[in-house]
């Protein structure tokens, strides 16, 4: 798998201006990010519902191509941004542009979230109900599920469009905090399936659950050393698994009972990283002395992105 700076920001520019488009099919969840797990397409036998699910995806393909060449356009402007440049009303860096973009997004997202809080139809409470099939659970549970997603669905569309609406809030850092909400990062999930499951049916979601947050956290250390690989081409495999492992225990996802495996086994050190800048400290140890340019220029890419490769820095 190879990801490149180009697929980053197809991603960004979805976040941003897809998220829009995306909104009626995935209001509830509130945002967007690289790793979300998508929504199992309902089975149906119906051939007018089958050729309006394949009219739909040509219409996305034909969406995402237009965002390709957007963002292979974006792309262009950050290689050309001049750091010397003095001008006290430059962009610095991705989350500045995102920030100075709040009042043209929140024209597109307000309508949208206000439809649905009156319609009080919030589909992607699905996406939490995931589970149930898998869990067995009765008539009753998923009655009782699905009424408390969607309330806490609603609290979460109201707090972010309260904090759309102002002047103060950060539009990069709402759109971070509700793509780790959309992605299950949050305890009140976990405490409604606790609440309604018995001791028993909890402790196989808590399995699931950690079998998904992993995979989502493999997911993401693969990308971002793909990533680092396009700057410095000769990390050994060593290097490689060590860095992985950094990676990976910098996810918001990772928890130290996950066992991260690298190519020569499971990682030694289990321990979670705090921050970036410790993330980066740590990366450093492993980086060669004729490998430190490349590596200031993949950390200078990063800075222009405000860190944005899956929303977790």
């Amino acid at each position: 798998m190879k990801t490149n700076l180009l697929y980053t920001l197809v991603g960004i520019v979805l976040g941003i201006f897809g998220f829009a488009v995306a909104r009626q099919l995935q209001l509830g969840t509130l945002g967007s990010g690289t790793t979300i797990t998508p929504n199992r397409l309902e089975q149906s036998t119906d051939l007018d519902q089958l050729k309006r699910q394949l009219e739909l995806s040509q219409n996305r393909v034909r969406k995402l191509e237009t965002l390709i060449g957007a963002a292979s356009i974006a792309n262009d402007k950050l290689n050309r941004i001049d750091r010397n440049d003095k001008n006290p009303n430059r962009i610095e860096n991705l989350q500045e542009l995102i920030d100075q973009a709040k009042p043209f997004i929140r024209a597109l997202l307000e309508p949208e979230i206000e439809k649905a809080l009156a319609s009080g139809e919030f589909q992607g409470v699905g996406q939490f109900m995931r589970f149930a099939d898998e869990l067995g659970l009765s008539d009753t549970q998923r009655v009782a599920l699905n009424d408390q997603f969607k309330a806490l669905s609603r609290q979460r569309t109201e707090e972010f469009l309260e904090k759309l609406r102002d002047n103060e809030t950060s539009l990069f850092g709402l759109m971070k905090e509700s793509s780790e909400w959309e992605n299950s990062l949050s305890p009140d999930i976990d405490a409604i399936y606790q609440e309604n499951l018995s001791p028993e049916q909890f402790a196989q979601y808590e399995e699931k659950r950690l079998v998904e947050q992993t995979q989502r956290v493999a997911d993401k250390a693969d990308a971002q050393l793909d990533m680092l690989n396009n700057s410095i081409k000769d990390l050994s495999s060593s290097q490689q698994d060590q860095i992985y492992s950094i990676m990976a225990r910098r996810s918001p996802y990772y928890k130290e009972e996950m066992e991260i495996q690298t190519e020569s086994g499971p990682s030694p050190n289990q321990s979670p990283i705090e921050s970036a800048e410790a993330m980066n400290t740590e990366i450093e140890n492993v980086i060669l002395p004729h490998q430190r340019d490349a590596w200031i220029q993949y950390k200078r890419r990063q800075d222009l992105l405000s860190g944005i490769t899956g929303w977790a820095n």
